[in-house]
């Protein structure tokens, strides 16, 4: 993996995790009032009274690209999800910098009954711990890792061969 692909795939996650954790905050106070009322539609669409506004936040672009985030509640089996998605994207066909990288999560906010009500909402710092919000990636410590791994494996691969040509001599005994 190039490292420019690294640092993309990191900058991606780190911003998903920055966003998921600001439109948490944001709507968590509201969904509250939610326990025990209606969500859903039987159609599955939002019922006309659950209308949490979502912020109208970006993620910061990668380079000198662009980015695009979209947010949404949907029914999954008798759960509350919140998806949140991302798309980073950039650079040139012309000198072969064109960049995109989609990022997205669904994170899982509460359960529902059979007539759409929300039973059980999570409290909000499980949902940033059980949903991995709080774990943000420095590239520095990830590029240590790679060159720590190419250096191991550069040893096995010699370990393996000096194995092979030993078993090899076997068949002269």
């Amino acid at each position: 993996m190039k490292k420019e692909d690294l640092e993309l795939e990191i900058h991606g996650k780190n911003e998903l995790n920055r966003l998921c954790k600001a439109e948490l905050t944001n709507i968590y106070p509201y969904i509250k009032e939610f326990v025990g009322k209606k969500i859903f539609t039987q159609i599955g669409s939002k019922s006309a009274k659950f209308k949490p506004e979502l912020l109208d936040i970006q993620a910061k672009p990668f380079l000198n690209g662009f980015q695009n985030t979209n947010g949404f509640f949907c029914k999954n089996y008798d759960n509350l999800m919140l998806s949140i998605k991302i798309c980073l994207s950039g650079g040139s066909y012309d000198d072969k910098t064109y960049y995109c990288q989609y990022v997205e999560k669904y994170i899982w906010i509460g359960d529902l009954n059979n007539n759409s009500e929300l039973i059980k909402l999570n409290e909000l710092d499980d949902l940033f711990t059980s949903n991995g919000l709080n774990e943000f990636i420095d590239i520095n410590q990830e590029l240590i890792k790679i060159d720590k791994y190419k250096e191991l494996k550069a040893e096995l691969d010699q370990v393996l061969s000096s194995i092979k040509v030993n078993h090899d001599n076997l068949k002269y005994l």
